[in-house]
């Protein structure tokens, strides 16, 4: 089993940042998403998290995302922590909330893409209680 980590904070927003962090964006999961969101899940590399969340999701494409994965987390998220275990993120660009969240909440893969009927969480009960994951979205 994975080290937990240690600390629950994460990054802090203030006034002047760009992004607000929150568990759940109503912008994004309203369905008004204009651009794509950016996962990245931590894979443990070294065997513990990098930041306190397995999966991080930013409201931007994959180069913005990239930037500002950086400047929230202070990491490069190419880094390799241990050689032998490999990057310490995988992150790719979908094209909405759902479809991010998907594998993680159970959804089968139909015709190019998940498929919402067979969802056993929505997303709503993904982000909730979960301390684990994280969204990154404009305010």
């Amino acid at each position: 089993m994975p080290a937990r980590a240690q600390s629950r904070s994460g990054p802090k927003c203030d006034k002047n940042t760009k992004f607000s962090i929150d568990k759940i964006c109503k912008k994004s999961h309203n369905g008004d998403m204009k651009k794509t969101i950016t996962r990245f899940m931590d894979m443990h590399s070294g065997g513990h998290l990098k930041t306190p969340y397995s999966r991080i999701y930013i409201d931007e494409p994959l180069g913005e995302a990239v930037r500002t994965f950086k400047e929230l987390f202070k990491r490069d998220p190419d880094n390799v922590t241990c050689k032998c275990c490999g990057e310490d993120f995988v992150y790719e660009e979908y094209e909405s909330l759902e479809q991010a969240t998907a594998y993680d909440r159970g959804c089968q893969w139909n015709d190019g893409k998940y498929s919402e009927k067979t969802a056993k969480k929505t997303v709503e009960e993904f982000f909730s209680g979960n301390s684990y994951v994280l969204l990154v979205c404009e305010p």
